[in-house]
């Protein structure tokens, strides 16, 4: 299994910031992974050049702070010798609006047998394989 994500270098404060990321499953067996809170199951951390969390928007506060009972969860299953390619918009979900130099970090949980999650209590007790991906560095440039 796979995982590749791509960022442009720069970017412009109120405009869109694409992150692409490619999931691979090069296995001979489906994998299945799901969407709750956090589309496609992706979690993105972003920091400033000190190191400090980047506060969310109204709209990823609302999609990435859910309470877990009004939060949904839909299964996935992605087949043997399969992709799927997802963007996101960071610019939608963390407030970007200052100009500098940041950092995201992307995260992949999935699980190998179906609903592994369905009797977890917690992340700790989850059968879940994480994939992480090195840190993407990206500017953020002044609107003109």
């Amino acid at each position: 299994i796979r995982m590749k994500a791509a960022l442009v270098a720069h970017g412009v404060a109120g405009m869109a910031l694409p992150l692409e990321i490619v999931i691979s499953n090069d296995g001979d067996v489906p994998i299945f992974y799901g969407e709750s809170n956090s589309p496609y199951g992706i979690r993105v951390r972003v920091f400033d050049r000190l190191g400090r969390p980047v506060p969310y928007t109204a709209y990823g506060k609302a999609h990435l702070e859910m309470e877990p009972k009004t939060s949904r969860f839909v299964e996935r299953q992605l087949a043997s010798k399969a992709s799927v390619r997802m963007n996101l918009n960071l610019m939608a979900y963390f407030d970007l609006t200052l100009s500098g130099e940041y950092t995201a970090e992307v995260q992949w949980i999935y699980w190998s047998n179906q609903g592994d999650w369905a009797s977890a209590a917690n992340a700790e007790k989850e059968k879940a394989h994480t994939l992480n991906i090195d840190v993407l560095k990206f500017q953020i440039d002044e609107t003109n």
